[in-house]
């Protein structure tokens, strides 16, 4: 049995290296593996099968009469990070288009885990309470609103980033700790101005942790058929969402002994095209572009975003004027952000996730989760009522957004056939290219041209025949009973 060379091992630990980077930036299960066996076939690598669960991923090398090879890697976090994913799929791609080498690649790979992004550490700890503050704006907040909400969000950036260094702190209690900080905002907003509508402070937090939440990659998992990757991601979500919830309600509950009343305020409502307009055009611009930054997301994209947030936003709008209920109008809304998205990134060679999450802020259902944790203490059966309608929102917006991204992704392969990397991939769980050859060659021929060349099995020639003794085959004579 032959052994396989250093040339060939350093190809897999690239190809490896590339996947692991893809799972650990949230990219869907699908667009890793097809993405890593084709930078394996551009790199002159056969027999090799990918596999990935939750936190590993595993590339294996077995070629004819030699000795197998695997390399596993494990995610130990995922980063909300998409000049990261940008640049991890560019890479594949030049490899793809053999533009690159396994050696460059190599190097590109420790530049690109060592890179920490086109932006400063505390532009993106201002962007952050940037990206809270125009939520906040967005929910009618006066000034007083928007300044406690901008500090409760820096401070919570910088905390979590010290808590995470220092303390390893798991993300449920960070996103608890984060609920007690909204709460905590919100009643010193009321202790300043006690007209001020301070329950916008904590739906905005919601509507920002939400964000660093938001992971269409899960139903994308889900949907085609990754159920190991979906429902681990989803898993991920719901418990994240739950430290968020349990810490906003725990705050509640202390404000309440305290005697200070976080009053649910009419105004809590999205602003829609009235005297107050500027509102949502400014908190929109400011939403997309702040949520850009805070991501990493590379500034060729940042222009579009800033006009592509408030365009989604009155497709939404526009829909709710003519009478479609929220949910539709919020699903529609998401399918426009997917396949807008999609073409965007095709332009910028900028990931679509970059483009419709942005898009796709200003619909999250912050309020809802706060109209459901406010009624807990009044009315169960309305608490209960506002807990479905953030789950669906929450669904609608993902399998939109999905929905969105699988119409651009195929319009885009049917006119371009070399974009492959930066697009998403919607397939069929697989482990290898010949096993994906081989299952859409399958789906496209007949079952008579899949049958041709074939023989029935023997055994199945002639039915046998029973009698009272027994069973009597065919062509035996012998008796079964």
């Amino acid at each position: 049995m032959g052994q396989i060379t250093q040339e060939e091992i350093d190809k897999v630990d690239v190809v490896g290296r590339i996947g692991a980077l893809m799972l650990s930036s949230a990219c869907a299960a699908s667009d890793i593996v097809y993405t890593s066996l084709k930078v394996a076939q551009k790199l002159g690598l056969r027999h090799v099968s990918a596999n990935l669960t939750y936190s590993h991923f595993q590339v294996s090398y077995r070629p004819p009469q030699s000795m197998s090879h695997t390399v596993v890697h494990t995610i130990g976090a995922r980063r909300f990070d998409y000049g990261r994913q940008t640049r991890v799929k560019q890479l594949a791609q030049e490899i793809i288009a053999e533009r690159v080498d396994h050696v460059q690649a190599a190097h590109d790979l420790d530049w690109i885990q060592a890179y920490p992004g086109p932006y400063g550490k505390w532009a993106v700890h201002v962007f952050s309470g940037l990206t809270a503050a125009a939520a906040a704006l967005l929910f009618g907040g006066n000034l007083l609103v928007l300044a406690m909400t901008f500090i409760s969000a820096l401070v919570m950036d910088v905390l979590f980033g010290y808590c995470e260094r220092r303390l390893g702190l798991p993300v449920f209690f960070l996103q608890a700790l984060a609920g007690l900080i909204a709460v905590a905002a919100g009643v010193i907003a009321i202790q300043i101005d006690p007209g001020a509508n301070a329950s916008a402070v904590v739906i905005a937090v919601i509507m920002f942790m939400l964000a660093g939440m938001t992971s269409t990659a899960a139903v994308n998992d889900a949907i085609t058929g990754w159920h190991l990757t979906g429902v681990g991601r989803l898993a991920e979500a719901v418990v994240n969402t739950l430290g968020l919830v349990i810490g906003v309600r725990m705050g509640m509950l202390i404000a309440q002994a305290a005697g200070i009343d976080l009053v649910l305020s009419e105004q809590v409502r999205l602003v829609a095209f009235d005297g107050d307009a500027w509102r949502w055009l400014v908190a929109c611009l400011l939403l997309g572009v702040s949520l850009a930054v805070y991501a990493q997301t590379p500034k060729r994209a940042l222009p579009l975003i800033l006009v592509f947030t408030p365009f989604t936003y009155v497709v939404y709008a526009a829909l709710l004027a003519v009478g479609v209920e929220s949910t539709w109008a919020t699903a529609v809304g998401a399918v426009w952000a997917g396949l807008v998205g999609t073409v965007l990134s095709h332009v910028t060679t900028v990931t679509v996730d970059a483009f419709a999450v942005c898009a796709v802020l200003p619909l999250m259902p912050g309020s809802a989760i706060y109209r459901a944790l406010w009624a807990m203490s009044e009315d169960t059966m309305v608490s209960i009522d506002y807990g479905l309608t953030a789950i669906v929102t929450a669904l609608a917006l993902a399998a939109g957004v999905t929905m969105g991204q699988y119409i651009g992704a195929g319009l885009l392969r049917r006119m371009d056939r070399t974009y492959a990397a930066l697009a998403p991939v919607f397939h069929k769980p697989y482990a290898s290219l010949k096993e994906r050859r081989d299952r859409l060659r399958r789906r496209r021929h007949s079952t008579d041209q899949r049958m041709r060349g074939l023989r029935r099995p023997r055994w199945l020639q002639t039915a046998p025949r029973w009698t009272r003794r027994g069973r009597v085959d065919a062509d035996d004579s012998t008796t079964r009973v």
